[in-house]
C-alpha cells in the first residue's frame, strides 16, 4: 500500500499528518456538550374570581300589539257624501264629526213629521171637546151610553195618533243626526275610502277605519309546561297569586332588542289550554302616550319570576360547550388547568349566572381559553371579572366615535370639493337660470332623500314565537 502511495506521489509524512488531523477532529467533536430540548414557558391566561350578586329571573316570550278599540265606520242612512272633516292618518277625539252626508232630504222629513204631530194634536183637542159635550148630554139623558162610548174611543184613538206622530218625528230627527258620522272614541284615523259626491248606501258602504292609540294591548302565549311550572311555584309560595288588586307587572321591548322601556300589566287570561298548540293566550295593557307603540308590532315581553336570587356570575366569553354540556376552565393552586361542568342560570348585564359547578374562590379563565389545556400548567394573571366587559364597551364607544368623526370629515371634504368645482361662470349661470329652491346641487337632493326616508314608517308582520325563560335583565 505504501508503495502504491509513493507511486501516486503522496509521501508517508503527508499521510500521517492527514490521519492525525482526522483523529483530532473526531475527538474534538465528541467532547463538545450535546443540545438538550428546552420546554416552552407556560402560556399566559387571564383569570378572575366569580362575582356573587342577586339576579332577577325573568320569563320572556314574544307577542304582537293590537289596538284596544278598532271600528270600521259605516253610515246608518243613505245619501250623497257632502264633506270629509279629517286628514288621512290624523288623530281625532271622541265626538268629532268625520263625515257629513247631504241633509236636505232628512231635514224635509223632520219638517213633515212636525206637521203630522201638529195635526194629531189638533185632532186630539177636538176629540177631547166632543167627549166633554157628550158626557154633559149623557148626564141629562140627552145622549145615549153608546154615543158616549164612541166619543171615548175616538178620543183615545186621537191620543194614540199623537204618540205615533211623536215617534215619527223622533225617527226623522235620528236619521238627520245619522248624516253626521262621528268618532265613537279617540284614536287615529286611517285613510278615507269614499270621496265626496259618492252615493252612500246605509249599512254597506265602508267610509274608513278608526283605531285607538292609548292604551294598547299586547297578546302573547304561555306554553303548557311553563303554566304548570308557575302553578307549582304558586303552591310552594315562591310566586304571588295574580289578583285584580295586584296584577302581574310586565315589561315590553320592541323587536329583538333588550330595551324593556315600556311597562304595563296583565289584564286578561284565557281559561284552558288550546289542544292544537299546547298554549294558552294572555293579554297585557301598556300606556302609549306618546304613541310609540303601533298596532301589529313584533314585541318581546317579560315578567319577573319570584324574588332576586344570589348567583355566581362569570363573563359569558369564558363559557365552553362540548358533548357533555357547558363547562368552565379554572386554575388550581398549582397553576394547573381544570375543567368544571356547570349549570347555567339567567344572564345579568353581560355576565352569566352559574347555578352550580364552581365556588367563589375558583380562578376562572376569562381570557386565553384557547391556550389553556386541561391538565397543563399556565401563568395566571388575576383581574376583576367585569374588566373585559368594560374594555369591550369602551372599545365599541371609541370605534363609534371614530366612525362618526370619519363620516364628518368625509362630508366636509365632499362639500369642499363641490364648492371648488363651482366656477364663477357656473355660479352666474346658476343664479340666472336656476331658482334657489330647485338648485341641482347635491346638498338639497341629499336633504330631500333623507326627509323622504324619514317619512316612511316601519312595518312588521312577524308572528309570535315560543317563550324563552332566561334572558338579560337591565
Amino acid at each position: 500500500m505504501l508503495g502504491q502511495l509513493n507511486r501516486q506521489g503522496i509521501s508517508l509524512n503527508s499521510f500521517v499528518r492527514w490521519g492525525s488531523l482526522c483523529v483530532w477532529l473526531l475527538v474534538a467533536q465528541g467532547c463538545q456538550p450535546r443540545n438538550k430540548y428546552a420546554a416552552p414557558p407556560p402560556p399566559k391566561v387571564t383569570v378572575a374570581l366569580p362575582v356573587k350578586e342577586p339576579v332577577q329571573v325573568y320569563f320572556e316570550t314574544t307577542g304582537q300589539t293590537r289596538a284596544v278599540q278598532q271600528v270600521d265606520l259605516q253610515a246608518r242612512v243613505g245619501g250623497y257624501l257632502k264633506k270629509i272633516n279629517f286628514k288621512d292618518g290624523e288623530m281625532v277625539k271622541a265626538g268629532d264629526v268625520l263625515f257629513e252626508i247631504d241633509q236636505d232630504t232628512y231635514l224635509a222629513a223632520v219638517e213633515s213629521a212636525k206637521a203630522s204631530l201638529k195635526r194629531a194634536d189638533a185632532q186630539l183637542r177636538l176629540a177631547d171637546q166632543q167627549l166633554l159635550r157628550t158626557r154633559d148630554l149623557a148626564k141629562e139623558d140627552a145622549a145615549t151610553q153608546s154615543a158616549l162610548d164612541i166619543q171615548t174611543a175616538d178620543r183615545d184613538s186621537r191620543e194614540a195618533d199623537v204618540d205615533a206622530a211623536k215617534a215619527a218625528l223622533r225617527e226623522a230627527e235620528l236619521n238627520l243626526s245619522y248624516t253626521l258620522i262621528t268618532a265613537p272614541f279617540s284614536g287615529r284615523m286611517g285613510r278615507h275610502l269614499v270621496d265626496i259626491g259618492n252615493l252612500i248606501i246605509a249599512g254597506q258602504t265602508m267610509l274608513g277605519s278608526l283605531e285607538s292609540v292609548d292604551p294598547i294591548h299586547a297578546y302573547f302565549t304561555v306554553s303548557e309546561s311553563d303554566l304548570l311550572n308557575f302553578m307549582e311555584m304558586q303552591k310552594a309560595g315562591r310566586l304571588k297569586p295574580i289578583t285584580e288588586a295586584d296584577p302581574l307587572r310586565l315589561d315590553l321591548a320592541l323587536g329583538d332588542t333588550q330595551d324593556y322601556r315600556f311597562h304595563g300589566q296583565l289584564d286578561f287570561r284565557k281559561f284552558g289550554i288550546n289542544p292544537a298548540t299546547g298554549t294558552t293566550e294572555r293579554r297585557a295593557v301598556f300606556p302609549n302616550d306618546p304613541p310609540d307603540l303601533l298596532p301589529g308590532l313584533f314585541v318581546r315581553i317579560r315578567a319577573a319570576v319570584g324574588d332576586p336570587h344570589p348567583y355566581l356570575l362569570v363573563d359569558e366569553q369564558a363559557l365552553g360547550r362540548d358533548q357533555r354540556g357547558d363547562f368552565l376552565l379554572v386554575v388550581n393552586k398549582k397553576n394547573i388547568v381544570e375543567t368544571r361542568p356547570v349549570k347555567l342560570g339567567p344572564m345579568n348585564a353581560g355576565l352569566q349566572a352559574i347555578e352550580s359547578g364552581i365556588t367563589e374562590t375558583d380562578h376562572v379563565i376569562i381570557q386565553g381559553v384557547q391556550r389553556a389545556r386541561p391538565g397543563a400548567e399556565v401563568q395566571p394573571e388575576l383581574v376583576a371579572m367585569d374588566s373585559l366587559i368594560k374594555a369591550r364597551e369602551g372599545s365599541a364607544d371609541q370605534q363609534q366615535n371614530e366612525d362618526q368623526s370619519a363620516d364628518e370629515k368625509s362630508d366636509s371634504a365632499a362639500t369642499q370639493m363641490r364648492s371648488e368645482e363651482k366656477g364663477p361662470a357656473n355660479e352666474e349661470a346658476a343664479e340666472k337660470n336656476t331658482p334657489a329652491e330647485t338648485s341641482p346641487d347635491l346638498e338639497p337632493r341629499k336633504k330631500r332623500s333623507s326627509d323622504s326616508a324619514t317619512s316612511s314608517g316601519p312595518g312588521n308582520s312577524s308572528t309570535p314565537s315560543s317563550p324563552v325563560k332566561q334572558q338579560k335583565s337591565r
